[in-house]
């Protein structure tokens, strides 16, 4: 048997989405070139379980 989160309200969705969006974009204004650092240590810090990186990363412009 699964357990799925309770549905938010569709007002306070688009509420919390506009909020994680404004905090993103005054960070990449804020730490510039060094956004992406930031954005790499999240990530790492989020995973979770046993997994195989790479230490660099591939950019394709």
């Amino acid at each position: 048997m699964k357990e799925y989160p309770e549905k938010k309200e569709p007002l306070q969705q688009i509420i919390d989405d506009l909020k994680g969006d404004n905090e993103t974009k005054i960070l990449e204004k804020t730490l510039g070139e060094e956004y992406k650092y930031v954005k790499a240590f999240q990530s790492i810090k989020n995973s979770k379980g046993i997994q195989a990186r790479i230490f660099y990363d591939v950019l394709v412009e």
